[in-house]
């Protein structure tokens, strides 16, 4: 874990950039992005990862082709919004994936983030995605919320402080409880380097 100055929008521009380019020779899928400067102070690594195993859920469900919005813009919280959410601050960049693909169904939304947890065969999909985007949003300080409707499409939004120095501890005071509705208890996931490579 290695946080730094980071300029968030160039990262996701960087990602789109390169998940679209590697897209297959005609897939029909309709891109629009509306991405604003943010910085925060993250791990570009760790984001990156993040990023990419969002495009790739939304590319899977986007397979007989549709549409995928990505939006990041800084945005101030209210009071409210801060305790709902449990976010470290106000001041946030808000990251939005949506897409009108097949969505999921109401008991699938609520298992998403759990590790190894996938409705594809294992050989394809080792379930750690959403896992690993949801540690990611939380070690920095943030929140993320997936809203998914069987046969509409799925949203993932990501809130993330703009300031604060990211840790793996919130400030005293900071709730830190899950807002999203796919879990019922907030879950970390760490996975470390092989020491044998």
């Amino acid at each position: 874990f290695s946080p730094a100055q980071l300029q968030f929008g160039d990262l996701v521009k960087q990602e789109v950039e390169e998940w679209r380019a590697g897209l297959p020779a005609g897939t029909p899928l309709e891109v629009s992005a509306r991405i604003e400067d943010c910085c925060v102070v993250a791990d570009r690594n760790q984001w990156s990862v993040a990023i990419r195993n969002l495009l790739n859920n939304a590319q899977y469900a986007l397979a007989l082709g549709g549409r995928l919005e990505i939006s990041l813009q800084p945005i101030t919280l209210s009071g409210e919004e801060v305790q709902r959410l449990g976010v470290w601050e106000q001041e946030v960049c808000r990251l939005v994936i949506r897409d009108n693909g097949f969505g999921m169904q109401p008991e699938v939304v609520r298992r998403a983030f759990e590790p190894f947890f996938t409705t594809r065969a294992q050989a394809k999909a080792a379930g750690l995605g959403l896992a690993v985007v949801h540690s990611v949003v939380h070690v920095h300080g943030g929140q993320v919320l997936l809203e998914s409707t069987a046969g509409q499409g799925t949203a993932v939004t990501a809130w993330v402080p703009l300031r604060r120095t990211a840790g793996l501890e919130s400030p005293a005071g900071a709730p830190r409880r899950a807002s999203h509705r796919s879990v019922e208890r907030a879950k970390a996931l760490l996975i470390e380097a092989d020491p044998m490579a």
